[in-house]
């Protein structure tokens, strides 16, 4: 089986902060709920593995618990990437400062063990 070619945006890595790996649920929302599992998680966004088709440009609603946490994150975020595979990354569009501050935490701490 053929590996699908990157487009250029996937090729170029623009983070602005460092990812950390987990696999909590997500759950997303455009006009229906799409489960999930959160890849990696920075503070600017995350890559996803969704369980259905996801198109660029969207903006969508998601939920998740942070990892070895009690914390939910809520907000939105835009697709800025996707492929064939059902992989996404998404870059967060709104996020409340409760949930920010408890994710820079979450980064920080991650980042030292």
């Amino acid at each position: 089986m053929a590996i699908p070619e990157l487009s250029t945006c996937q090729k170029t890595n623009r983070r602005r902060g460092s990812r950390i790996e987990v696999k909590p649920l997500v759950f997303l929302a455009k006009t229906m709920d799409i489960p999930g599992f959160v890849l990696n998680l920075s503070e600017e966004g995350m890559a996803i593995q969704a369980m259905d088709i996801l198109q660029q440009g969207w903006r969508i609603e998601f939920q998740f618990r942070l990892p070895k946490t009690k914390v939910e994150i809520s907000g939105s975020a835009d697709i800025v990437w996707c492929d064939s595979t059902r992989r996404a990354g998404l870059q967060f569009a709104n996020l409340c400062d409760y949930d920010r501050f408890h994710l820079h935490r979450w980064v920080i701490a991650s980042q030292i063990n």
